[in-house]
């Protein structure tokens, strides 16, 4: 149990969204372990005693968005504004300092407010989530709740510049600072290339561990993530379904399953990459829903699943000029002929352009 907690809190602090020092965890199975500083662990204790919680955790994020996000609305909760997060967390409480001045009041609001929820913020702690079920499950509330908190943030403050104060600004801007790293092209084919790329998406932070998809078609058959596949870790999570005969293997695959059988079905998409960088979907839900590009690139609407998102994204890409396609407040698309390598590179492109515009908006927000 003790390296498996250890090995969480590696991964957290290697994907960068959170400060090292700030990381408790919690895990019950015949036996409790929690590790992090007291006052944190005091709150997971607490909530474990008092919910149905197999896993806790708490972290502080990088860029103080928790705090940024309790001072960005009067709510007692924040509503995400991606599809992804709102699919997943619905709402997400609110604990501010005011609501009780000893240590026990704000134990007993946090369980309160957890009671029918996943995941919440507590001024001053953190980001909290919490999972009935395993540790992993519990990281992935984590990581959606701080990706909601951002595109929150983001949105927010690019549909109402003027209300960006010094430090929100700061927050703009650490989000739209370009990667210090880039694509590596190797020689892999075939699954090797998938299971490389998926890891390199996750490095360049186009995609948090936990979200996003690849596929790739050779004739008549589709490799392809499977759902709640982590990126980084794709050596075991692939399947390959034959799209000539009905398959149960196809149970296992990526929610956006339709979306990359439609698409890939263009002789000019066989590899098709899904991500969730924060800045390109925040610019898609501040520019005006009948806008149908963000520096030039295609935004389209659409669910995930069934929702429409497969017509939508197969729309913009018969167009042969258009390599890449956001969908409004989900995430990117994008497409290649030639592998898994050239889309990656694609959508790096279109996240960096995004951060340069964001940057550019900002200053002149100043």
């Amino acid at each position: 149990m003790q390296q498996l907690l250890a090995n969480t809190q590696t991964r957290l602090e290697r994907e960068g969204n959170c400060q090292p020092k700030s990381i408790a965890i919690g895990f019950q199975n015949d036996s409790r372990l929690v590790i992090g500083d007291d006052q944190r662990s005091s709150l997971i204790n607490a909530l474990m005693d008092a919910l149905d919680s197999t896993a806790v955790i708490i972290a502080h994020p990088h860029d103080n968005a928790d705090t940024l996000a309790v001072r960005s609305t009067h709510s007692k909760e924040l509503i995400p504004k991606d599809s992804e997060s709102l699919s997943s967390l619905h709402s997400i409480p609110i604990i501010r300092h005011d609501q009780g001045g000893t240590t026990k009041t704000i134990h007993d609001t946090c369980i309160q407010a957890l009671t029918n929820r996943k995941a919440c913020i507590v001024e001053g702690i953190g980001l909290v989530a919490h999972a009935s079920l395993t540790l992993e499950q519990a990281a992935i509330y984590w990581s959606s709740l701080y990706h909601a908190t951002s595109i929150h943030l983001l949105s927010s403050y690019l549909t109402n510049p003027k209300s960006l104060s010094y430090e929100q600004r700061l927050f703009c801007q650490s989000q739209c600072a370009p990667s210090l790293e880039s694509v590596v092209i190797h020689a892999h084919t075939g699954k090797d290339a998938l299971v490389d790329v998926g890891k390199q998406m996750v490095r360049l932070g186009l995609v948090d561990s936990f979200f996003g998809n690849i596929s790739w078609r050779s004739e008549n058959e589709l490799t392809i993530s499977q759902t709640a596949a982590r990126l980084d870790e794709l050596n075991h999570n692939l399947c390959t379904i034959n799209l000539s005969s009905p398959s149960a293997i196809g149970l296992l695959a990526s929610s956006e399953l339709p979306a990359h059988r439609l698409v890939t079905n263009l002789p000019h998409a066989r590899f098709l990459l899904h991500g969730h960088p924060r800045v390109p979907v925040a610019l898609s839900l501040a520019v005006d829903p009948r806008e149908e590009s963000v520096v030039g690139i295609p935004v389209a609407d659409g669910d995930g699943g069934v929702g429409g998102l497969a017509d939508a994204l197969y729309h913009v890409f018969k167009n042969t000029q258009h390599r890449s396609c956001i969908i409004r407040g989900h995430g990117i698309f994008c497409i290649s002929s030639e592998s898994a390598y050239d889309a990656l590179t694609t959508m790096y492109s279109a996240d960096a352009l995004c951060k340069q515009h964001l940057k550019i908006r900002i200053e002149h927000m100043a």
